[in-house]
């Protein structure tokens, strides 16, 4: 039973089920499959436990002593302390985008006030070692994208990543900072004043426990997140080997839209984006006109901030996620809609009505759906 009542049910349990050791999201998957739900996990008996395919001794132990239990309720409490969200894959809140990818976090924890479906999420990645030239780049980048009203994606290292982060700050667009460990923790250390911009401001997020420490092994998964997250990402600068390579190359695998701004051939701190823009694996970034129109975007917004207007206002919250994950997908059904977008299928019928007498999309046989704008 979860020792505190004022959290959902199905938070905890899919809380607990992160907590047994080495089952990720696809481990995760596989077992609410088989028992037919989060919760009916930790009611399975102990033969019934034992003869679960895809589990060690150790994993199977670790169910039966229900010590992932103890551990969610303790986790419970300091995350409430700490004002901290824990949002699950079933949460509409959950991001959609991020959905879509195979091995999405069952769990995510956040601090902050940052919608994670707003209409238009661009990454921004580089080296940490980023040359004075890279960081223009970035802080014009990020200003030139202000126009959009876009929320920004980065992993919170030093170098491009920071200048991204602070750079959408300064202009009061959103940002959200993907980390390789728990909230217990801020690394590197070195921006430590921009975690507090960013708690205040923006949002941090990431998959891992609160006393997670950053190990190597964490920071390919967090790239995965800041590629799923997001509609396009754009590399600034980038040596051939890297993080921001790794979400590049993620991204581009997700059929996200890549970006890399060329640097001379004898720069190496451009040697990455150029390769990408070789292998075809990224388009040439010139201008913020070259992503808006590969995004099909329309639509300025010059003004960010207190006087800003806000971007598609009279879109409701469904109606974004729906535009949204039409412009990724161009044409699909109705029951994808509703399982990506977590809208209840009478609910994102009345949706799909209303934006087809405002001629925003427009239904195909087959319970189809096209987005015209």
């Amino acid at each position: 039973m979860c020792l505190l009542p004022d959290m959902q049910a199905l938070t905890y349990y899919y809380l607990a089920l992160s907590k047994i050791p080495k089952v990720g999201p696809i481990t995760g998957r596989n077992l609410i499959r088989h028992a037919g739900g989060v919760e009916q996990i930790f009611d399975l008996t102990k033969t019934e436990v034992m003869e679960l395919p895809g589990l060690s001794q150790a994993q199977k132990s670790a169910l039966i002593n229900r010590e992932c239990l103890r551990m969610a309720d303790r986790e419970l409490r300091i995350i409430e302390e700490e004002q901290i969200r824990l949002i699950t894959i079933e949460a509409p809140e959950y991001p959609y985008r991020l959905k879509q990818i195979d091995d999405a976090p069952l769990v995510i924890y956040v601090r902050g006030q940052v919608g994670l479906n707003s209409l238009r999420m661009i990454s921004i990645v580089g080296t940490r070692q980023a040359s004075v030239l890279g960081l223009q780049y970035c802080k014009e980048v990020v200003e030139a994208l202000s126009e959009y009203n876009v929320t920004v994606i980065s992993g919170m290292a030093t170098g491009i990543d920071g200048c991204a982060h602070a750079s959408a700050l300064d202009l009061g667009l959103s940002t959200v900072g993907v980390v390789a460990h728990g909230m217990k923790y801020r690394y590197p250390k070195s921006n430590d004043r921009l975690f507090d911009r960013m708690e205040k401001k923006g949002m941090i997020m990431t998959e891992h426990g609160y006393s997670t420490f950053a190990n190597k092994d964490n920071f390919p998964r967090r790239n995965r997140l800041v590629a799923g997250l997001s509609d396009a990402t754009i590399v600034v600068e980038s040596k051939k080997r890297g993080g921001s390579m790794i979400t590049a190359n993620l991204a581009h695998d997700y059929n996200r839209e890549v970006f890399a701004i060329p640097g001379r051939i004898s720069d190496k701190s451009f040697e990455g984006c150029n390769h990408l823009i070789k292998s075809h694996k990224a388009s040439l970034y010139q201008s913020v006109d070259d992503l808006a129109y590969l995004l099909n975007w329309s639509g300025k917004s010059k003004a960010v901030g207190a006087k800003s207007k806000p971007l598609y206002e009279e879109l409701s919250e469904r109606q974004k996620k729906i535009i949204n994950y039409l412009r990724m997908h161009q044409e699909c059904n109705i029951d994808d809609l509703a399982f990506h977008c977590s809208i209840d299928l009478g609910d994102l019928s009345s949706e799909l009505l209303q934006m087809e007498f405002k001629g925003m999309i427009k239904a195909l046989p087959g319970s189809k759906y096209l987005l015209l704008r």
